[in-house]
């Protein structure tokens, strides 16, 4: 799974449209300037210099659209302003742990909590009211048979239940075998949005059948970005390709979120 034969044909992507045609922001598309003020969040971006551009720029097929690898530096800032800070801020797999760990007390103690409230009876319970009632500086008679208090007490079961629940259940849980590196394949769904847009082609991983070696277009493209992104040269991208690949080869919508944003550029939604 994941081989494939890159082909030549390329899809048909209609043109840009003219500034007249472009379509309006629908009202739910948050505002660039919003999306700015998120700085402080997720990071400063990578800076794409005028070398990285010429250098990802000739890592391209011939024969790409000329008017395509113009509005590359476009795409890549614009990719680098936002998503690509979004999959760099996510949190990393130590630090997960380590929350989750954390989680797990909360988790623990909450069910201890739980149990021992279900060992009161009847009388306990209504003493645990009573009690409630004093610290919280209630008079006699108040603080007995008070009615509120003890549907707080069933409230806060049945919340602290829920707290356990939650504390317990990780959002997504771990395959078996060596963890997903997530950023750097939604860096790969990314770029091959960013790839199929400004080339034309499919992006896919090519394995030469004889020799096993990686080749095509799109990792030429990948190899191009990549050190800009992780600043380590390549290191990792065939692995990260090879997993990509056998998940899907799937593109992210890069290109819609942009077209969204910046309907100015001309930019047309592929999907």
């Amino acid at each position: 799974m994941g081989f494939s034969i890159e082909k030549s044909r390329r899809r048909f992507i209609p043109p840009p449209p003219s500034a007249s045609e472009a379509p309006p922001i629908p009202d739910w598309v948050p505002p660039v300037e919003y999306l700015d003020d998120l700085g402080g969040l997720l990071g400063e971006p990578i800076k794409f210099t005028e070398r990285d551009i010429r250098l990802i720029a000739n890592s391209l097929p011939s024969g790409t659209d000329p008017k395509r690898i113009e509005i590359l530096p476009l795409l890549l800032r614009e990719w680098a302003r936002l998503e690509l800070r979004m999959h760099l801020a996510r949190m990393p797999l130590s630090r997960l742990a380590r929350q989750r760990g954390r989680l797990k007390k909360v988790a623990k103690r909450a069910a201890a909590l739980i149990e021992a409230l279900d060992e009161l009876d009847g009388l306990d319970r209504w003493e645990l009211v009573a009690r409630l009632g004093i610290a919280e500086g209630l008079g006699l008679p108040r603080v007995y048979r008070n009615e509120q208090n003890k549907h707080r007490v069933d409230g806060w079961r049945s919340l602290t239940a829920t707290i356990a629940a939650a504390c317990e259940e990780p959002t997504s849980k771990p395959r078996k075998g060596q963890p997903r590196n997530i950023v750097a394949q939604l860096v790969l769904r990314d770029l091959a949005g960013l790839f199929e847009y400004v080339v034309g082609l499919r992006a896919g991983r090519v394995v030469d059948p004889r020799t096993g070696e990686e080749s095509g277009h799109f990792l030429n493209f990948a190899r191009a970005v990549w050190p800009v992104v992780f600043g380590a040269g390549d290191l990792g991208l065939e692995s990260q390709l090879r997993e990509w690949a056998d998940y899907g080869s799937n593109a992210s919508l890069i290109i819609s979120g942009i077209a969204l944003r910046r309907p100015e550029w001309g930019v047309i939604s592929t999907r």
